[in-house]
């Protein structure tokens, strides 16, 4: 199962976060399909616009520690600054629609958004720091 649900609606570009029974935590494999997706679809001219979105009563829980994605590996590190920088220079509407908490790099990915939705009772937090990181957001 991909936890990564890519769907096409018109010009719309779906990205849909989905690992539900993991809090949608993103894993390193979920931050490289998400640079490559967001790369491709921003050379895409069919595509013209983005939602990021996710599976589950949690948007995200930030990064999935405990299979050892840590920021500071050189590897990870570029992987992140590509995911959390990408809205800087992207020239296509990037929407995000956030549902339950979105914890840590969750609040990073959204950060790169151009309009957030966000339900009633959404809760947003930078929790990296009661492990000993820095929040990395743009």
């Amino acid at each position: 199962m991909s936890h990564l649900l890519i769907t096409r609606q018109d010009r719309v570009l779906r990205l849909t976060l989905n690992r539900p029974n993991e809090n949608n935590l993103l894993t390193e494999q979920l931050c490289r399909d998400l640079v490559s997706t967001l790369r491709d679809a921003g050379r895409d001219r069919t595509v013209g616009s983005v939602l990021i979105e996710a599976a589950g009563p949690m948007f995200c829980a930030g990064l999935d520690l405990e299979k050892g994605l840590l920021p500071e590996a050189a590897e990870i590190t570029e992987t992140h600054e590509r995911l959390f920088t990408f809205g800087l220079h992207y020239h296509k509407p990037i929407v995000a629609a956030v549902q339950g908490p979105c914890l840590g790099a969750g609040v990073g990915l959204i950060a790169n958004a151009h309009v957030v939705v966000a339900a009633q009772g959404t809760q947003f937090a930078l929790t990296e720091i009661r492990h000993g990181f820095w929040p990395f957001t743009t």
